[in-house]
Order: structure tokens, then C-alpha cells, then sequence
């Protein structure tokens, strides 16, 4: 089971799921997760409307915390 202190859960529309899975696999090489092309998403977005770090983490795209099983390689 998740932690409750790192995670949090929220429901989504079908057609806005849909979107999400465009979403993450916009980039042929390399495929994320649902969760992290929203982490993507929310960071980008808190960065443009507030202009300074987040208090809550970074920004750094190369931060997007990804396992190896959420990674999916279209050179195999």
C-alpha cells in the first residue's frame, strides 16, 4: 500500500485519462508514467504562474523521479 504521508490519490475523467496517455507517450523515446507526466505537468505549470522554486520539490526535468519498470524504450 502507498504512504499516505507521500502520496495522494485523485479520480479522473476517461477522456482527460486518454489525454494523459497521449501525453506520455509524446516523447518515441522514452515513455512515462501517468503519475509522473502529471508531476511533469503540475510542476510546469506552478512554475509558470508563481516564478520561483517550489517549496515542494524541483523543477529540474531530469528530477522526474522514474523506476525502471515506468521506462519504456522503443529501441528494443
Amino acid at each position: 500500500m502507498a504512504d499516505p504521508s507521500k502520496y495522494k490519490s485523485v479520480s479522473l475523467g476517461v477522456k482527460t485519462y486518454c489525454k494523459l496517455k497521449d501525453l506520455s507517450a509524446s516523447n518515441p523515446h522514452l515513455k512515462l508514467s501517468i503519475a509522473s507526466t502529471i508531476t511533469y505537468l503540475v510542476n510546469k505549470e506552478h512554475k509558470e504562474q508563481y516564478n520561483q522554486l517550489c517549496p515542494y520539490g524541483d523543477y529540474d526535468a531530469g528530477a522526474i523521479s522514474r523506476s525502471s519498470s515506468e521506462v519504456k524504450s522503443n529501441d528494443n
